[in-house]
């Protein structure tokens, strides 16, 4: 299983996962969306701030760091 830190769970059904993600500094609150697309082909993943102009890419990190987990847990199986 893959943890990440200050993620809540919002809503999870098959093939679907919101959370929120708060920042640790200034307790932003994250949007992280996590869906099966192309009949359980392609994985979609949206991370995305509520507030702000400007999140230092704190977003694409995430998401990146997501892929680089989900990566290795599959090669470890």
């Amino acid at each position: 299983m893959l943890k990440f830190e200050r993620v809540e769970i919002v809503q999870e059904t098959p093939g679907y996962l919101h959370a929120t993600v708060t920042s640790s500094l200034m307790a932003y609150v994250d949007d992280l969306i996590v869906m099966t697309c192309d009949g359980g082909t392609t994985l979609g993943v949206r991370s995305s701030s509520r507030e702000g102009y400007w999140d230092m890419g704190v977003n694409a990190r995430r998401v990146a760091t997501l892929i680089e987990r989900l990566r290795e847990s599959a090669a470890i199986q």
